[in-house]
């Protein structure tokens, strides 16, 4: 995925989620926001560019047929989501603890939802599909490239 792509999906996340505000931290202007897992704080550029620990999460996993659809997409902390992939990724889409996660985290969503801000500079909404293969994904941080490692 090409990082304006991915950059426009993750400030399109923060600017329909309710809990993600503009602020000034350790001298800069950025968005700032809860992991959609743990409430941890994590943050994106005003320009969408990922903090140190800003992951998209994938509520129905791509391995599982989810898409880049807004209503499958929200923000989490990189280990939240490194581990949900590790534990939850080989599990058949019916497997039951994979559904209770799926669910917990579309009523999570839904709960945070709100219209875009209005005063948030931001990208044309990105395509829903999944036009481009898994492997393209910008450099994942530490935590994802050792989950990947794990499951190969």
């Amino acid at each position: 995925m090409s990082r304006p792509l991915h950059h426009a999906r993750l400030l399109w996340c923060a600017a329909v989620d309710r809990t993600w505000r503009r602020v000034d931290h350790r001298g800069r202007r950025c968005l700032m926001g809860k992991c959609i897992h743990c409430n941890r704080k994590i943050t994106l550029g005003l320009d969408g560019t990922p903090g140190p620990t800003t992951t998209l999460e994938h509520i129905v996993p791509r391995t599982h047929g989810g898409t880049h659809a807004p209503e499958n997409l929200a923000l989490a902390c990189a280990r939240c989501n490194g581990q949900k992939g590790v534990r939850l990724d080989g599990r058949p889409i019916d497997d039951p603890t994979l559904q209770r996660v799926i669910r917990t985290l579309r009523t999570r969503r839904e709960d945070r939802l709100r219209s875009p801000p209005p005063d948030w500079r931001l990208p044309p909404q990105p395509p829903d599909t999944l036009a481009e293969p898994a492997d393209e994904d910008p450099p994942a941080d530490g935590a994802k490239r050792r989950a990947r490692r794990r499951r190969r």
